[in-house]
């Protein structure tokens, strides 16, 4: 034992080594005093916006409202609808007696197309979003438990 490395708080162990603790900053750990708290970046570049007194994931989002509104302006679809929530896995029961949440899919619209007379449901994706592991088992759920095919924009 007296080969091994002194450890933290060992009357032995030396001043500022690699075992020594490192310095706390501020109220938060890891972040020092007077450093600048600019807002995080978020994780997939969008920026939130609103537009008509709805908020929306990103610029993109927004401007396919804009679309769509126009095109309900035009008679071309009617019933546009957004954020629709479907619920894919239901409510369930655990052996233990605990219960597991549903598992949800929310829909940035949803509208009916007067020329393909069919509900449409649309997600807008950027080019990474789309590989989401997430989003894909989602959508492949709504296919699953709808019969309905995502559309992605």
């Amino acid at each position: 034992m007296a080969d091994a490395p002194p450890r933290r708080g060992d009357a032995t162990a030396p001043e500022g080594g690699a075992h020594a603790q490192a310095p706390a900053y501020g109220p938060f750990m890891g972040k020092k005093a007077g450093a600048s708290s600019k807002p995080k970046t978020p994780k997939y570049r969008n920026r939130k916006c609103q537009a008509d007194g709805k908020h929306f994931d990103s610029e993109k989002e927004r401007t396919r409202y804009f679309e769509l509104m126009a095109r309900l302006r035009r008679g071309e679809i009617a019933d546009l609808r957004l954020q629709v929530r479907y619920v894919l896995i239901d409510r369930g029961l655990r052996d233990d007696g605990t219960t597991e949440r549903a598992s949800h899919y929310v829909a940035d619209f949803v509208y009916f197309d007067k020329q393909r007379k069919r509900l449409t449901v649309e997600d807008v994706k950027s080019e990474i979003t789309k590989k989401n592991p997430t989003y894909v088992l989602k959508r492949k759920l709504m296919l699953s438990r709808y019969g309905i095919s995502v559309t992605e924009i």
